[in-house]
């Protein structure tokens, strides 16, 4: 029979591994962990202009950078539900080796619910468009995102290549401080 020193340290080993790999919605104390779904509906020249356009004829190159104020709905088509707008910027941070990574600055300024009405989450990191999922940082927020992060997964629903229309699933997961319902 193994000491009660050995038996309590294999048992904290225990508890520390099973923390280590318990689901990633697991919250802090004094926080909560919200889920959302919305879909942006990106329409270049209409609701995306170039700030910095393409050099050349070659396309998008570093520095190329583009602004967008586009609609957020509940659910893909343009016609859901708007539940705010996404607004940021998205800018060629890589010299085209490989898959293209945007610099992804984007505010979700949202009205609907009501509840969330005048809150925004805010989300930064690399976008790398072509791959069927990434993840980008919930890195803050405003009302009832207040302290709010985490990460966003992003899905490309459909892209139309002749005209770049597009529209991306965001797929968020955030840790909130309980406080941030009293907004």
């Amino acid at each position: 029979m193994l000491p009660t020193v050995y038996r309590a340290a294999a048992a904290a080993l225990v508890a520390l591994l099973i923390a280590a790999y318990a689901p990633a919605k697991a919250a802090l104390p004094g926080q909560r962990v919200e889920n959302m779904v919305f879909y942006m509906h990106d329409l270049p020249n209409v609701t995306a202009a170039f700030v910095a356009p393409p050099q050349g004829n070659s396309g998008p190159s570093l520095g190329t950078a583009l602004m967008f104020d586009d609609k957020l709905t509940r659910g893909p088509r343009p016609g859901s539900t708007e539940v705010g707008r996404g607004q940021g910027m998205y800018s060629v941070a890589s010299l085209g080796s490989g898959l293209p990574a945007l610099l992804f600055v984007f505010t979700a300024v949202l009205h609907k619910p009501v509840a969330y009405d005048g809150s925004t989450i805010c989300l930064q990191g690399s976008d790398r468009t072509f791959l069927a999922e990434r993840e980008i940082a919930v890195v803050g927020g405003t009302g009832r995102f207040r302290f709010a992060r985490g990460y966003a997964i992003l899905s490309t629903v459909n892209f139309n290549l002749s005209n770049g229309d597009a529209t991306i699933k965001f797929n968020l997961t955030m840790a909130l401080p309980h406080h941030a319902n009293q907004y």
